[in-house]
């Protein structure tokens, strides 16, 4: 048995396609011939195959004559003795430029097959799929923990390089805002950028995006949730999160400015691990209006 690496163009498709060229003598496919042509050499024959997009076979007499044309059919598989003829087997492949976002396609020996080895975060059989948040990470990926990762929030091939936070209740929190001060700068000073993909710069440590790049981003993940956390070097930790349901989405809504209703404190986010404030044990404090405490997200003027 012989096996040669052949690249043929496919006439109606402008991309190289790969596969694996099995090679017996004195055997023939026997089965629906599908073309019969004359072609010069075995290889010849083969790149007739490849040139088509069903991947079949083919069977291949030598000329009788030197310099003549040999008979090359396309068909099916199945076997018959057939003394005279070489009989070679188009093995599935993958197409050379299919393998997309820096995957390579490479054999799968024991299958005798080629497909794209992806790099990550890609998956599939073209290396198109990433991870659309940090949840998909922790539901459907193989998730190293809190760090680094990138995402596709827009299923279009453009990625945003994110945090995840994968140990929190559960993990799969994808940080949107991280603001870090030694009390000698306002949080008011620091301007919120309108794009989501600004989320990349977490590390800056004043990383924070506005209501509408917030709403964008829910536009593409839907996410139910919110979860804030605050917390001194020496002191007190606050660390809430919203709850499903209609008062925890009015929070979620809020934030993501799809309303300008401010959201009632009491009833809408549950206390987390390490929350020891007592911000979130009086709620009914929250906002104030007029001299007066009015349980509400924010300050309402």
């Amino acid at each position: 048995m012989m096996h040669l690496a052949i690249v043929a163009a496919a006439k109606q498709f402008p991309i190289s396609r790969r596969a694996i060229i099995s090679t017996q003598e004195n055997v023939r496919l026997k089965g629906h011939i599908v073309e019969s042509l004359n072609s010069p050499s075995l290889t010849s024959c083969s790149h007739s195959c490849l040139r088509n997009s069903w991947r079949s076979s083919t069977n291949f007499k030598k000329p009788s004559k030197e310099n003549d044309q040999g008979t090359c059919e396309l068909n099916q598989h199945g076997f018959l003795e057939n003394m005279g003829l070489s009989t070679s087997l188009i093995l599935e492949g993958c197409d050379t430029t299919c393998c997309l976002n820096g995957g390579s396609c490479v054999l799968d020996k024991n299958k005798q097959t080629f497909q794209c080895s992806c790099k990550a975060p890609w998956t599939g059989e073209r290396c198109l799929n990433a991870p659309l948040s940090c949840k998909d990470i922790r539901d459907s990926w193989d998730s190293i923990g809190d760090g680094e990762y990138w995402i596709d929030p827009e299923n279009s091939c453009k990625l945003v390089k994110v945090f995840c936070d994968m140990t929190t209740e559960g993990g799969g929190w994808l940080l949107v805002a991280n603001f870090v001060t030694d009390g000698s700068t306002s949080f008011t000073r620091w301007t919120l950028n309108s794009s989501y993909r600004s989320i990349s710069n977490f590390s800056s440590n004043k990383m924070g995006i506005t209501t509408k790049a917030v709403r964008d981003l829910r536009s593409h993940l839907n996410f139910t949730q919110l979860r804030f956390h605050c917390s001194k070097k020496q002191g007190r930790t606050f660390h809430v999160a919203t709850v499903a349901n209609s008062s925890g989405e009015a929070v979620v809504q809020y934030f993501s400015g799809q309303t300008n209703v401010v959201p009632a404190s009491c009833g809408s986010f549950q206390k987390m691990h390490g929350d020891n404030s007592k911000l979130a044990a009086q709620c009914e404090s929250w906002g104030y209006e007029n001299r007066y405490y009015v349980g509400k997200w924010g300050l309402v003027l």
